[in-house]
């Protein structure tokens, strides 16, 4: 199964995805260049930024992926 395979059932069964549950769940480092592709082989998936602090109270962002299905 490849990674885009892998993502889609993912965002099936969970709606969402962040780039750490892409890496904890499927082993995938390159989450936006994967949702990229997705997005181009027809897929409806919003891209939504979040905000977020670390353990060493560093603000930091990262995108939060939806999948609208028909």
């Amino acid at each position: 199964m490849t990674q885009n395979e892998m993502i889609i059932e993912y965002l099936k069964e969970h709606k969402t995805m962040t780039p750490i549950d892409a890496f904890y769940e499927i082993g995938c480092m390159k989450l936006a260049t994967r949702i990229g592709e997705l997005k181009r082989e027809g897929y409806n998936i919003e891209t939504k930024m979040e905000n977020y602090v670390t353990w060493r109270g560093e603000k930091k962002r990262h995108a939060r992926y939806i999948l609208h299905e028909h």
